[in-house]
């Protein structure tokens, strides 16, 4: 209960640090938050600090994701 749970794949490594990239609809660009973890298992992993639910967690072309960089979402979720 009350832990916010993402695929492992929106998990990337910048600066040595862990970070997430969430949507930002008014402005449709990428925003890169620094995140802390707990459990993890092969798919998911909770996230303890950084995002809040109901983020839109990019987990698709992340890799070379930049801040503030323009992105077009294919399928979001409601």
């Amino acid at each position: 209960a009350d832990q916010t749970i993402v695929p492992r794949d929106a998990l990337v490594i910048r600066s040595g640090r862990q970070v997430v990239f969430t949507y930002d609809s008014t402005s449709g660009l990428a925003k890169w938050q620094y995140v802390s973890t707990g459990m993890e298992n092969e798919t998911s992993v909770t996230i303890t600090e950084g995002i809040n639910p109901g983020d839109l967690v990019i987990t698709d072309g992340n890799l070379n994701l930049s801040h503030d960089a323009e992105v077009m979402v294919d399928h979001p979720e409601q």
